[in-house]
């Protein structure tokens, strides 16, 4: 079968949407099928195979977030579905050229468009108005596809509730199975005695994900508690300045991690923190999870769940944030968690993709 991915976000960007494009794609042509990406472009930076990219502009108000003019889309017509995983100019143009050359289409909702309008408008008044208009935006946008890809229940129960007709499926971003190393080895590799504790954080370093809260949440942390973050991203010179002003000590920032480095990271750490309130899935929780590394999150209602669903850690308030921590790092008894492998989720989204396309081979 041949699959035609739009997103707004791609490569160089680093967010779960990225992954979890690249991640079934990985494994959608594992099986057969040829999968083609269409985003936006940008400057210097050369795409891999099966990429068509167009012309784009950043969009000021989210630093590297770019904004393509889509244009020559006749090549699309080959594809037998066409699958959007935005709902800006790339997945509008995925949605109209469906529609031309009668192709299905699939949407999934990755991300909670409305909470980020506070990101963006100080005002509360504005702020209610704006996320109004984003949740009437999304549903219109997502009311347009044939089929629409929830990452967990909580937001498919979401999606009906605020008025998606379409068919909803579940179907989360799958795991690989992790590559277990001992945690005694990369103490040893990274310098840490047995006794410190590291704290981590992993996910695109941008305002959304709230990591401002966890450093002041930290700041009166024991001198032996280490926090790592892992990854990079617009919001970094801020962080920085902000460990400054604190006078944070043992706050390192990694910068952009291979997908083994974070492996590794898992496996070193005692516990993660999450503070984003703007989450479908959160990958990396699943992925922490899978490793018996304990999670500590804000009450969140997708993560939240989560948690308390697979006894994979604490949900707790801003006021009880590091006392929680504290009580993780002190008691928490470690238990990997069995998740949704990627191969289990891809076949799901061939099953999805054969549904609309039977006649497809």
């Amino acid at each position: 079968m041949k699959i035609a991915f739009f997103t707004d976000t791609y490569e160089p960007q680093i967010n779960g949407v990225v992954t979890s494009i690249n991640i079934f794609k990985k494994y959608l042509e594992k099986y057969d099928n040829k999968v083609s990406v269409f985003s936006p472009a940008t400057p210097g930076f050369k795409h891999k195979r099966n990429a068509f990219t167009f012309p784009s502009i950043e969009f000021s108000k989210y630093p590297g977030y770019r904004i393509a003019v889509p244009y020559k889309m006749r090549v699309a017509r080959k594809f037998d579905v066409v699958h959007v995983h935005t709902p800006f100019s790339m997945g509008l143009a995925g949605i109209a050229v469906a529609k031309f050359y009668k192709k299905p289409v699939v949407g999934t909702f990755h991300t909670l468009i409305p909470e980020f309008t506070d990101y963006f408008i100080k005002t509360r008044r504005f702020k209610k108005l704006l996320r109004k208009i984003a949740w009437r935006y999304s549903i219109w946008f997502y009311n347009m596809c044939d089929v629409v890809i929830a990452p967990s229940p909580e937001i498919k129960t979401l999606l009906k509730n605020h008025g998606i007709k379409k068919r909803i499926e579940v179907v989360p971003t799958g795991l690989e199975k992790p590559k277990k190393i001992e945690k005694a080895v990369l103490r040893k590799k990274y310098k840490f005695s047995r006794k410190d504790k590291i704290v981590l954080h992993v996910g695109r370093i941008s305002k959304e994900k709230n990591i401002s809260f966890i450093l002041r949440a930290l700041k009166n942390k024991p001198g032996s508690w280490t926090f790592i973050i892992a990854s990079d991203g617009p919001y970094k010179k801020n962080l920085e300045k902000i460990v400054s002003r604190l006078g944070m000590k043992n706050v390192v920032f990694t910068g952009f991690v291979s997908q083994d480095k974070l492996n590794e990271l898992y496996f070193l750490a005692d516990a993660l923190v999450v503070a984003s309130k703007s989450e479908t899935q959160s990958i990396v929780v699943a992925e922490a999870a899978a490793r018996a590394l304990p999670v500590v999150s804000l009450d969140t209602p997708v993560i939240a769940n989560f948690i308390r669903r697979n006894k994979a850690g604490i949900v707790t308030g801003e006021k009880n944030f590091l006392a929680s921590l504290k009580k993780i790092l002190e008691n928490h008894k470690k238990t990997a968690i069995k998740w949704h492998t990627i191969e289990e989720t891809t076949k799901s989204l061939m099953n999805i993709y054969k549904s609309l396309n039977p006649n497809s081979s």
